[in-house]
């Protein structure tokens, strides 16, 4: 049997400005020390208001989860984790700080503690606050608002403002590290912008709201099939998972206009355009086991080509997804009918589902092939049997 969670959830956002790689760390450290430390946001690095002489801030915000009421935290907690930090509060608002932590959010409740309003004005006000807490949150919405946080962080211009990718804070991750460290990623363990496709300039979706509660499911998973989440090989089980998972699904996030970036190009050419052979890995909806396999894809344009790089970027957009194998063959051919308008688009998926392959009727060998014709494949029996010879595999019957 699991504990039963904290009652209340709390959003933070924590910023620095002395050593404040080091102050962020210890700032979590502390907060995991008196409660449930959930979603940690990017980190985002601003100038100082009104002070452009001083150093920059290094900005976050955390979901926390804790039994204290909204007044503890403002009176107690918070002010108990700023002054073990070494903050201290002088008349300059504005001074240089080892660390600053705002309770954003109570629940859904609105609410006043000593003149300091619940929400915090600072979510309408600042892009520093309102962005990386849209990270966490992108579909809740403001408590006394019909906007989500994700609508509100389009709002702001986020120019002056910089994603810090390369400082990493997770909930799994709180142990000290000084400034300079980071830690080494095992071949299990690829950050998903080691995937061209996935850059960040290619998604104006923030981060799924997704690490904390991974992490307590996987931790409730392991709990329930017997086993021990602390024992020392599954300590980082429920981290890893979290990144598996956010990587596995990093296509609902692609943003297509930018994957395709003006990559589409007038070129007086009709004769068919094939991309064989490319490989893929997805998860079944069902199950949320993989599938794996190769995608051709071929199309006749109509004076538009794409570029080559495009086609096998669209296809790991659909596959990196909770998927069935024949809706994502479906998106592939679709995607690529409506950027080109050409004279036909088709597609053919071979994929092995460890569904099948590991459970039910575990029938190893077996693959899955589906097709998706449009245009002159479909109306066209010569144009479609050219495309399989072209892709070498056995015709698909429709």
């Amino acid at each position: 049997m699991t504990s039963a969670r904290p009652a209340n959830q709390v959003f933070l956002s924590l910023g620095s400005n002395i050593e404040p790689e080091l102050h962020l760390r210890q700032a979590l450290q502390e907060l995991a020390r008196r409660g449930r430390v959930g979603a940690v946001s990017s980190v985002w690095e601003s100038p100082a208001l009104e002070r452009p002489d001083q150093p920059a801030y290094l900005n976050a915000v955390v979901r926390f989860e804790t039994d204290l009421s909204a007044a503890d935290l403002h009176k107690k907690l918070i002010p108990e984790v700023e002054e073990r930090l070494g903050r201290r509060r002088t008349a300059d608002k504005y001074a240089s700080r080892t660390i600053d932590i705002d309770l954003l959010l109570f629940n859904e409740e609105i609410l006043e503690i000593e003149g300091h309003a619940i929400p915090s004005p600072e979510i309408l006000q600042r892009a520093f606050v309102a962005l990386p807490l849209a990270e966490i949150a992108p579909a809740m919405l403001q408590p006394g608002e019909p906007s989500t946080f994700q609508e509100i962080a389009r709002r702001f211009d986020p120019r002056g403002l910089k994603r810090r990718r390369d400082i990493q804070l997770t909930a799994g991750a709180l142990g000290p590290q000084s400034g300079t460290e980071r830690r080494a990623m095992t071949p299990l363990e690829i950050d998903p912008s080691d995937f061209d496709v996935f850059r960040d300039d290619l998604t104006d979706r923030p981060r799924q709201e997704c690490f904390g509660d991974i992490e307590c499911a996987v931790r409730d998973i392991l709990t329930a099939i017997g086993e021990d989440p602390k024992r020392e090989g599954l300590q980082r089980t429920p981290e890893r998972m979290a990144r598996m998972y956010e990587e596995l699904t990093a296509g609902y996030r692609v943003d297509p206009d930018r994957l395709v970036n003006q990559a589409i190009f007038e070129v007086r050419y009709d004769e068919m355009v094939v991309v064989r052979d490319i490989d893929f890995y997805s998860l079944c909806e069902h199950h949320l086991l993989p599938f794996l396999g190769k995608a051709h894809v071929a199309y006749i344009p109509d004076g538009k080509v794409i570029g080559l790089s495009k086609i096998p970027r669209i296809v790991e957009m659909f596959a990196r997804r909770l998927q069935l194998q024949e809706r994502m063959t479906q998106q592939i051919a679709d995607f690529i009918n409506q950027a080109l308008h050409p004279c036909g688009v088709a597609v053919v998926v071979q994929g092995l589902h460890m569904c099948s392959a590991m459970r039910g009727v575990r029938k190893a060998n077996a693959r899955m092939v589906t097709s998706a014709m449009l245009g002159s494949f479909k109306e066209n029996q010569a144009t479609r049997s050219e495309f399989f010879d072209h892709i070498g595999r056995a015709r698909v019957e429709e």
